[in-house]
């Protein structure tokens, strides 16, 4: 079974009883690390709340300041609601990036017996759960489990 994942600091690539790691994007280094070294994989995405939280509000704000039109004189002086709805449909926007990111993304952990755990950042989740699947596969289960 074959299999390769890529994210922007490393590229992984499952062969037989080998995972072979490359180094991105300038450097053009190889390393193997043998799947019965392999401590544990691990895949790691980010929670979408906070981003979807903070957008929620960012839009809510804005919608609110448009709706009131001129009424929120007391509150909000005249001056600032342009600018207010400029800066809240930026974070918005900031936040649905994100959201897109964290949906989209993960971060996958190779931790190798007595090396440094090997981080691949912003690997797409599709092909980072196919990765995990087939490494756990060819793993030797512990005896007695």
């Amino acid at each position: 079974m074959r299999a390769e994942c890529g994210g922007i600091n490393y590229a992984l690539r499952l062969l037989q009883e080998t995972v072979e790691v490359r180094s991105r994007p300038f450097q053009n280094r190889t390393s193997t690390i043998r799947i019965g070294n392999i401590k544990s994989v691990e895949l790691l995405r980010k929670s979408v709340w906070p981003p979807a939280v903070i957008g929620g509000v960012g839009v809510s704000l804005g919608s609110i300041l448009r709706l009131a039109n001129g009424e929120l004189i007391g509150i909000v002086p005249i001056e600032l609601h342009e600018p207010l709805q400029y800066v809240t449909f930026g974070i918005a926007v900031v936040c649905l990036l994100l959201l897109v990111a964290r949906w989209f993304f993960a971060n996958l952990i190779l931790k190798p017996v007595g090396a440094a755990p090997i981080i691949v950042r912003m690997v797409p989740t599709g092909s980072a759960r196919r990765f995990v699947m087939l490494v756990q596969r060819q793993t030797p289960s512990p005896r007695g489990a």
